[in-house]
């Protein structure tokens, strides 16, 4: 599970801030379709939060800038 989960992350760093919004929202409605009756535990919710807000604040990794640095 811990290599999904790196996988996943690792995929989300790639994503520039307009298809990281999108992402984000996409997530958003998967999580509540496959878990309508699950409510989320503040932390979880805490987390998801801190995640947008590292998006607003432009704390993300640009997909141009990881392509230079491996050369791609």
């Amino acid at each position: 599970m811990a290599t999904l989960r790196y996988e996943l992350h690792r995929i989300v760093d790639l994503l520039d801030e307009d298809d990281a919004i999108h992402v984000l929202e996409i997530l958003k409605k998967l999580i509540k379709k496959n878990n309508d009756d699950t409510i989320l535990t503040p932390d979880e919710i805490k987390r998801m939060e801190e995640g947008e807000a590292q998006i607003a604040r432009g704390e993300y990794v640009d997909f141009e800038d990881i392509k230079k640095e491996y050369g791609l």
